[in-house]
């Protein structure tokens, strides 16, 4: 089956509609998204600035001593949007 066979519309409302899943679970929703990462960071976290934030500059410093370098920078794909 090619992708322009594939009625989209019909797959989301069948996995949104499923309670069991062979991998993983159902997807969630944009507002159980946002309330599951609201839960999880807390009020305290300020968003990251490139070169300004402390998240992503943690995250590539961790990564930059995990791999024995100076830097690590971190490119976020935006092949899942």
């Amino acid at each position: 089956m090619t992708d322009d066979q594939i009625d989209w519309g019909r797959l989301r409302a069948a996995r949104r509609a499923s309670a069991r899943f062979f991998s993983g679970s159902r997807p969630l929703t944009i507002q159980e998204r946002l309330i599951a990462l609201a839960a999880a960071v807390g009020s305290n976290l300020h968003p990251d600035i490139y070169g300004n934030g402390r998240p992503v500059t943690e995250l590539e410093e961790r990564t930059a001593a995990l791999l024995g370098k100076e830097d690590a920078v971190f490119f976020r794909s935006l092949r899942d949007q």
